[in-house]
């Protein structure tokens, strides 16, 4: 075994130093903390090194006691495969190791008192957890693979050869994040699991919940690939009747998890938060008769989602994003009695072409075949889709109408009054942009945009726009997309926040002086972006 105290030299400023390898920041004239933040691609070759964090450091000829390791210190370090901490250190902040994909085992010391969040998250090869058996915080009883704190019995860290004790009575949040788990057996004696306790495990299959659990809070399997969920029928709170491969909370008739093979038994009455979120392997599924609510994210990323039959008891859908990136969903109707659904729900279904409102439906309509869904009250278009026509009649298009729908050409019809500002965010495959020539609030004039005639402000544009000189301001979300350099006409007074989020191909962009403001974030993602040139006389207008 070749044991490395540090494989790295860089500068860092004072007061931070470098000491045979490893980089401290010194926090007084008796502490430092261990601060490791450069992990060089010549590690990654490293297949058989040992990080020892030592509990003293002599810094200048001066002793240190090192007592933690600070934020993110050796995050994504893939050459450290064997992790010993020195008998003094008594802290380790938020994702110290997070994603070190080859560290196999971590010995822990009596001295650690403080852990925080996302420490080994990550980690997707670790199967050795050792907490010094006279540790008075936490422990690893009866050999389990895991870190307990002692006080309440909590599981606070796994890894994929966890066994958990039976005396452990919670699993807390993140306990396994991003951990290479395969199956999960929930002892007796354990009560309660956290959400998102087992968040991102991509090789979790199978499920099995024990008698004794009082609590599974929303989203805590966030997983994708399950297909077998098994609860005792001992259980008080829980069941999975008629092995329907899915987790029920009895006192609701909610369905908390589901999965891939799940067939939703009757006398089921709400589809929970997050319930089948992330499952890759959930192509269709027929929701039966009962069922009046689902939660928000209930469907969220069933990516390969391309057919969902909604019952006519549905009434509401609660919260957001209900089918947001289902990216194969292609097409859906709305039953009859849903009074109530978010702008949002169908954010990021790339492929879904037809929308259906039930024609008894007396909250809401897709009238002329417009593949969208109407508040009928107000004619606003509240959620539309790659099919969607925005038909004569509509007055407004609503907040996030078609947030990343994929949706490539559209038309305002003279009728439109009111488009909100993020209608039409992030839709990146927009192409073709035109307002009828009656309308009074909006004109295009053949430059392949929206402007608002009132305030002269841009509302809608893309690469193929024409950008007119009478605009004045650049609107919130108002690039989908551009070319790769752009030149913002003189006058503009303001570019507001997110104009250009996620402009993916936006290399330059020249910008007059007369724009004096520019909004937080206006170039969020816009990754490639290299340069802003500032041109022009800043009193021209």
């Amino acid at each position: 075994m070749v044991v490395f105290y540090a494989m790295f030299s860089y500068t860092l400023a004072s007061p931070t130093c470098i000491e045979s390898g490893i980089a401290y920041k010194v926090i007084d004239d008796q502490t430092v903390f261990v601060c490791a933040s450069d992990c060089s691609d010549s590690m990654s070759v490293k297949t058989d090194s040992t990080l020892i964090i030592p509990s003293h450091v002599v810094i200048s000829g001066k002793e240190y006691k090192v007592k933690g390791i600070a934020e993110a210190a050796y995050a994504r370090c893939g050459w450290i495969k064997h992790l010993v901490i020195s008998e003094g250190v008594e802290e380790i902040q938020w994702a110290a190791f997070e994603a070190c994909a080859n560290l196999v085992d971590v010995v822990l010391p009596s001295s650690i008192k403080t852990l925080d969040y996302f420490v080994f998250s990550y980690c997707l090869n670790l199967s050795s957890i050792k907490v010094d058996e006279h540790n008075a915080y936490y422990d690893s009883r009866d050999n389990c693979n895991a870190i307990i704190r002692t006080s309440d019995n909590t599981l606070i860290y796994g890894c994929k050869d966890t066994k958990i004790p039976s005396s452990v009575t919670r699993i807390i949040d993140y306990a396994f994040y991003g951990i290479l788990i395969e199956s999960v057996e929930i002892p007796e004696g354990l009560e309660d699991i956290r959400e998102n306790a087992f968040c991102d495990c991509p090789l979790l299959k199978q499920v099995s919940i024990s008698s004794t659990v009082e609590d599974i809070a929303p989203s805590a399997f966030n997983c994708s690939n399950i297909s077998s969920i098994i609860v005792d029928e001992r259980n008080e709170i829980y069941d999975s009747r008629n092995n329907c491969n899915a987790i029920i909370d009895k006192d609701n008739c909610r369905l908390i998890l589901g999965c891939g093979s799940t067939i939703i038994p009757a006398g089921v009455s709400e589809i929970g938060r997050s319930a089948f979120s992330g499952s890759l392997n959930l192509q269709s599924i027929d929701i039966p008769e009962g069922i009046t609510t689902i939660h928000q994210d209930a469907f969220y990323e069933c990516s390969a989602l391309r057919r969902v039959t909604l019952p006519a008891s549905l009434t509401s859908f609660e919260g957001y994003e209900h089918f947001g990136r289902c990216e194969s969903l292609e097409s859906i109707v709305i039953p009859p009695k849903v009074m109530r659904l978010p702008n949002d729900i169908f954010m990021g279904c790339i492929s879904l072409q037809e929308i259906k409102v039930d024609a008894n439906n007396q909250t809401y309509d897709s009238r002329n075949s417009c593949n969208a869904i109407i508040l009928t009250s107000d004619n606003e278009l509240v959620a539309g889709c790659n099919g969607s026509i925005i038909v004569d009649g509509i007055k407004c298009i609503a907040e996030d109408a078609f947030f990343k729908s994929g949706i490539t050409s559209i038309r305002i019809p003279a009728s439109v009054e009111d488009i909100h500002l993020s209608s039409f965010r992030l839709c990146s495959s927009l192409k073709s942009i035109t307002v009828d020539k009656g309308n009074k609030y909006y004109e295009s004039d053949g430059t392949n945009s929206i402007i608002n005639k009132k305030n002269g402000k841009l509302i809608l544009a893309c690469s193929n726009s024409i950008l007119s000189p009478k605009i004045s301001s650049i609107g919130s979300y108002a690039f989908v997309n551009t070319p790769q350099w752009l030149i913002l006409p003189s006058g503009i007074e303001s570019i507001e926040d997110y104009a250009f989020q996620e402009c993916d191909d936006l290399l330059l962009v020249f910008v007059p002086k007369t724009a004096t403001n520019i909004g937080k974030r206006a170039f969020a993602g816009c990754y490639k972006l290299s340069k802003i040139v500032v041109y022009g006389d800043s009193s021209t207008k």
